[in-house]
């Protein structure tokens, strides 16, 4: 028997999920959400940093004039409830369930379910310049490996169906550049 799937049965994922989704889906489509940008803004005390020094990865702001591309996951009916509670776990640090509109790159526009930290949360680092995030990022790890490594891997991934991000670029440059001066 084929697996059962709503369109309301998907999960838009904008940072390790796009590479590493780690649950069952039916299919998964590029897709992005209008009105919302990708920030570095949020602390990983489980992830990819410690309770003690917490690594940077990625959040939505609600921004008008952006939009944030990613990948969006059609889960089974029959397996929802256990994609979510592997979800539950995988971004409790600070995450929230939102739902949005997310429009495949297809052209066909769903609602999806969205992980997303807000301001309010405990782990929420907030705004600084490329350099000062790229240079926190540097010194971080965790149980999910170099934080480094996280912003690399977003990077290569979207570079394979997104135009390129300013905001991720500029913080890849910087590590980069920390990466050069601390090999000479």
């Amino acid at each position: 028997m084929l697996p059962q799937a709503t369109d309301k049965n998907w999960i838009f994922g904008y940072g390790s999920l796009i590479w590493r989704p780690n649950f069952p889906f039916v299919q998964k489509q590029p897709a992005l959400l209008h009105g919302w940008g990708r920030r570095f803004f949020q602390g990983s005390p489980d992830h990819r940093g410690t309770p003690h020094r917490p690594g940077r990865v990625v959040t939505l702001l609600p921004l008008a004039q952006e939009c944030c591309y990613g990948m969006a996951y059609q889960v089974a009916t029959e397996t929802m409830q256990q994609v979510l509670g592997y979800l539950n776990v995988r971004e409790q640090g600070g995450y929230q369930i939102l739902r949005l509109p997310t429009r495949l790159l297809t052209g066909k526009t769903v609602s999806s379910m969205v992980y997303v930290a807000s301001p309010e949360n405990p782990y929420y680092a907030g705004s600084a310049t490329p350099q000062v995030i790229a240079k926190h990022i540097f010194h971080c790890s965790g149980p999910s490996g170099r934080n480094r490594d996280y912003v690399y891997r977003l990077l290569d991934s979207l570079a394979e169906f997104a135009p390129p991000e300013a905001h991720l670029n500029e913080i890849a440059l910087a590590l980069r550049a920390l990466e050069a001066s601390r090999s000479t």
